[in-house]
This record gives structure tokens, sequence and C-alpha cells, in this order.
């Protein structure tokens, strides 16, 4: 496999709608895709990797808006000509990107004893992995699923989830227990 290095394309405490079009605009940049995102050729990438959703749940906007940015960011990832061609068979598919790794939200150290914002992820988790499942590219979407993922062994416990005795490890955070430190 060639190296290359990754392309990193951020901002912490961004909402969804920004994430896509933060990833709209690198795909632009990258020359990826055209304006009216049209696939160039010999120009994919191989996997995307996002996490996205916890700001907007956090904020307050209804589950139906979150989840309607989630399948926005989904479709900027796999534009509607991301298709395969027809012809020869030795030729590749045109696709902007193979696949998508998106990490779903996470239990940190600030949520530990606020119950209805450990619900709310819960069912932010639930959602998106359903959204993942249903799109077009489900089969180039990776869910993955981080909501104890960072609870240590007690993300084993019963009533881990629905209980609230998952406690994420205060060490894999950083200084302000949102985001995710180096040893996360």
């Amino acid at each position: 496999f060639q190296s290359q290095s990754p392309i990193v394309s951020g901002k912490n405490g961004a909402t969804l709608s920004e994430v896509s079009a933060l990833v709209r605009s690198s795909l632009i940049s990258l020359n990826v895709v055209d304006e009216d995102e049209d696939i160039k050729d010999n120009k994919e990438i191989k996997i995307a990797i996002a996490c996205a959703g916890e700001n907007d749940a956090c904020r307050g906007l209804s589950m139906d808006k979150v989840m309607e940015g989630f399948k926005e960011l989904l479709d900027v990832v796999f534009p509607l000509h991301d298709t395969t061609k027809h012809g020869n068979e030795d030729e590749d598919e045109q696709r902007s990107c193979d696949y998508l790794l998106f990490l779903g939200p996470k239990f940190g150290p600030w949520i530990q004893n606020d119950h209805s914002s450990r619900k709310l992820f819960v069912k932010l988790s639930n959602a998106m992995k359903r959204a993942c499942q249903h799109h077009d590219k489900h089969d180039r979407i990776i869910f993955l699923d981080c909501l104890t993922l960072f609870c240590g062994d007690s993300a084993n416990l019963p009533g881990a989830i629905y209980g609230g005795k998952a406690t994420p490890e205060a060490h894999l955070f950083d200084s302000d227990m949102l985001h995710l430190s180096i040893d996360g």
C-alpha cells in the first residue's frame, strides 16, 4: 500500500451542518469532487473517519433536526453521483470514498450524573446506527458504537447503559472532560 498522510478537517464544537460543510469543502479542495459534487476520476479517498452529533444534541436541537444533519453528512461523503461505472469489467467504481468509519456518540465524565443527557446519547447512538444501516451505501459505512467504549470494565455491568453504571474513565479525556485525551 502506498502511504499517505491523513487529512484532518475538523473544528471543536462544530455541529453536523458545520461538519458537512467542512467535509464538502475538503472534498472540493482535494479535487475529489467538483462544486456540483460530481466525482472526478482517480481521486478517491480510501477511508473517511468522522465523529459528530454530540454538540447538536447538547445544544438542544430536536432529534429530527440532528438526524437530518447526520443524513446530510452521509450524503456529502457519498454523493448521488457515487456510482459504479457500467461497461468494461476492468474499470474501477467511480466513488468519492471507499469507506466511512463513523464514531458514534460517547459517554464522557461530564455526563456521568446527567441522566437525561445519557438517555439522549443512547437515543442518538441508536438513531445514527439505524441511519447507517438504511443508507444506500450501508455496505460501505462502518458505525462504531462508542457509547461505553471509554468506560472500561463498568461497560459490562448489568445496567451499564440504561442504569447509569457505565462510568467513563477520566484519564481518557482532556481536562474539559468532553474531548478525548491522547490516551483516549
